[in-house]
């Protein structure tokens, strides 16, 4: 089973145990998010979602969950480019790519550092 066809299975099993569609996406892939009792979740990223409105207090978040989703993130957007850099031709869109991998290669090594402190 392909992923997107994992993540619509997992959209209708929302559904069926009473999750409610969300008008809000996922800020990582953009799929739409699901309500069940308190808990948001992304169906696709198969992770739970924090939601703030403007004005609100940021809820207690631990330090490690914190940074295991930022890690996550950037894993998932370091697949990306390096899906995006197996396909591309062009030197200069392949420079360019070059240095965003570098650039979340950077961040993902900070990451690892705060959290073996």
């Amino acid at each position: 089973m392909s992923g997107d066809e994992e993540s619509i299975k997992r959209m209708a099993d929302f559904l069926k145990s009473g999750a409610t569609m969300l008008f809000e996406h996922c800020p990582q892939c953009g799929s739409p998010l699901f309500k069940l009792q308190d808990e948001v979740r992304c169906p696709k990223c198969d992770k739970r979602v924090v939601i703030v409105k403007t004005g609100e207090e940021i809820p207690d978040v631990s330090k490690s969950d914190l940074l295991s989703d930022v890690e996550d993130t950037v894993l998932f957007k370091l697949q990306e480019v390096s899906d995006r850099v197996r396909e591309e031709k062009d030197v200069s869109k392949l420079v360019a790519l070059g240095n965003l991998l570098s650039t979340w290669l950077d961040v993902l090594e900070k990451v690892r550092e705060i959290q073996r402190v």
